[in-house]
């Protein structure tokens, strides 16, 4: 009795299975598939997220039911010609599909050679040093030489030259081994090589006919109007704008680079010359240098001035073009009288001409050491603005290739009705 009653809730449980599957089942067929407004894909009507873009399905507002695949544009410019030049493009493409990678992998391969050849170079010059050095040992016992006067001598002078050729000939066939396995990487080496070129022309060959394609699509899709094509183009255009003002900033830093360099430079020359100008005074101080050492000293000082010149006008370029630089404070050559220094020559002149040029070369290093920190500066804008290009053109990379997709379903969409 127990057994019947549950072989028939069994049966029961079993039977309203079925029944609930086969109604869901039957419910979904009922149900219009949904289309995903920012891709056009088809996605399941219980679905939150598309599962083609990421878009989310619930915050759509177009109403589902009476949503319907977008129509293929008429406008697209297809003729028999562009439609023809269309598979041509595509098929070549897709033959060279994995040419990229297999230049890559190649490319590897040769650099390993290179490193094969390297070691097998480095070893094959050894062995021949050491060829070379036990062919001389042999060579002194043969010849009338001190080691061979010695061998003779002892009464083991054959026996010596024996074993000194053995190690000759030994040494002689390792080098011959090393040459020849030398010979054989580079014979594998070069045509590595010759077929890493022709890959490499294949990957050029691609690329041409990757950007023949972009033409073709862009001609025939100008003017198309589709909504996904529109705002992809749209998109494309307002990042292609932001690549001039970037561009017109990254060349003012490197121009106001260039001038903070020959700044640095002129600087440079500044403090080498006010240099020799504080060896000549403490030559003329301390050990009566006289007349030659104040014109050295005076000589070097002018020098000092003159290149301190051309680093200011360097810098006021350089503020021309970017005129938010860090400050740079400006150097103060002080003025030694020539007639005061020369013909009242003593020891206080001395000394109070030496006290103006350290303190000169303390004003050189000090705008010496602005020029640095404003190169620094700008060298730091720089990165900036390649970092902010680099992030652009992916971007603008990312965006072009999903507008050549889009006008590529279109495109194909067309030619298969």
């Amino acid at each position: 009795m127990l057994k019947c009653v549950d072989y028939l809730i069994f049966f029961l449980k079993k039977h309203e299975f079925f029944y609930r599957n086969t109604h869901y089942l039957a419910v979904n067929d009922m149900i219009e598939p949904k289309i995903c407004e920012n891709c056009g894909a088809e996605v399941s009507a219980d679905d939150i997220y598309c599962a083609f873009c990421g878009a989310n399905l619930k915050i759509q507002k177009k109403n589902w039911e009476s949503q319907k695949f977008p129509d293929i544009p008429v406008d697209l410019q297809l003729n028999k010609n562009s439609i023809q030049e269309y598979k041509n493009l595509t098929r070549q493409i897709e033959q060279l599909q994995k040419v990229d990678s297999s230049y890559a992998e190649h490319k590897k391969y040769c650099q390993i050679l290179q490193d094969q050849l390297r070691i097998a170079q480095k070893n094959y010059e050894n062995l021949h040093l050491t060829t070379q050095k036990e062919l001389k040992d042999v060579e002194k016992l043969k010849n009338l030489s001190l080691k061979s006067i010695l061998a003779s001598i002892r009464g083991d002078r054959e026996d010596k030259i024996k074993k000194e050729e053995l190690e000759y000939y030994t040494a002689l066939n390792r080098e011959q081994a090393a040459k020849n396995d030398l010979d054989e990487l580079q014979k594998r080496l070069n045509i590595a090589q010759s077929e890493l070129e022709n890959l490499a022309k294949l990957v050029k060959k691609k690329q041409n006919l990757e950007k023949s394609l972009v033409i073709l699509i862009d001609k025939i899709c100008e003017g198309v109007k589709d909504p996904i094509e529109d705002k992809l183009e749209i998109e494309l255009q307002n990042l292609l704008q932001q690549q001039n003002p970037l561009e017109i900033h990254r060349n003012q830093l490197r121009n106001a680079l260039s001038h903070l360099n020959n700044a640095e430079f002129h600087y440079s020359n500044a403090l080498e010359s006010i240099r020799k100008a504080l060896r000549a005074s403490d030559w003329d101080t301390f050990f009566s240098g006289g007349y030659f050492a104040d014109s050295i000293k005076h000589s070097n000082i002018a020098d000092a001035r003159d290149a301190d010149i051309r680093a200011r006008r360097s810098i006021q370029l350089a503020y021309k073009i970017i005129p938010n630089m860090p400050p740079i404070p400006s150097a103060k050559i002080e003025d030694i009288s020539i007639f005061w220094d020369v013909f009242f020559d003593n020891i206080f002149s001395d000394l109070n001409a030496r006290e103006k040029i350290v303190r000169s070369r303390e004003s050189l290093m000090d705008a010496y050491h602005g020029v640095k920190s404003a190169k620094n500066w700008v060298n730091n804008e720089l990165q900036k603005i390649n970092s902010q290009f680099k992030e652009l053109h992916e971007k603008i990379k990312h965006t072009r290739d999903e507008l050549t997709k889009r006008r590529r379903v279109l495109i194909e969409q067309a030619i298969q009705t």
